[in-house]
């Protein structure tokens, strides 16, 4: 929110979501829209499969994903447990 205030695009990565799945995923405080959600799971599906993602990753994927087409300023990513298998890893603070 300070980050907001101050006039920045944030996008903000959360897990797990209460409600509804969406919530993982926001720029300024609403929620990504479901065609977006639909869109990436539909244009991405083979990879999915091909590559067997687990569901945090596929997550990941599309909020940072969503991040770059909506071009936030900052990102602000709840990481995951970490080590080597945590998809998160492949950012830079």
């Amino acid at each position: 929110s300070v980050l907001q205030e101050s006039e920045y695009k944030v996008g903000l990565y959360t897990s797990p979501h209460l409600k509804d799945f969406r919530e993982r995923i926001s720029i300024n405080g609403k929620m990504i829209p479901e065609a977006e959600v639909v869109k990436f799971i539909t244009e991405n599906k083979s990879f999915f499969e091909q590559e067997s993602l687990s569901f945090f990753e596929m997550t990941v994927g599309m909020a940072f994903e969503f991040f770059a087409e909506e071009k936030v300023d900052v990102a602000v990513i709840e990481v995951g447990l970490g080590g080597r298998l945590d998809s998160t890893n492949i950012i830079t603070p």
